[in-house]
């Protein structure tokens, strides 16, 4: 019988599903919603081809959108951003 050690990493710890609800808890906790790629790589301890496997499909459904070469950006902020835009002018229409 094989013992992993507890450094070693069980399969569902590195499950794509996994990380990605990692990934985006690292997302919605940020100030700006903007993640640096490679600091997410050394926080989730996961090689950085796997952050990018999760950027992919994240950004393919336009949950995500790159903001220059190693950050991504959380479209709800751009969305929050447009909505509190509106606002006054919605109000504006209002009176």
């Amino acid at each position: 019988m094989f013992v992993k050690s507890p450094i070693e990493k069980t399969r569902y710890d590195t499950s794509l599903g996994i990380l990605t609800k990692k990934f985006v808890g690292l997302l919605r906790s940020s100030e700006d919603g903007v993640v640096d790629l490679n600091q997410a790589a050394d926080l989730l301890e996961v090689q950085k081809r796997r952050i990018y496997d999760i950027t992919n499909v994240l950004e393919g459904v336009g949950l995500i959108k790159k903001k220059s070469k190693n950050n991504i950006e959380w479209r709800s902020v751009i969305l929050n951003k447009f909505i509190h835009s509106l606002i006054p002018v919605l109000f504006s229409s209002v009176q």
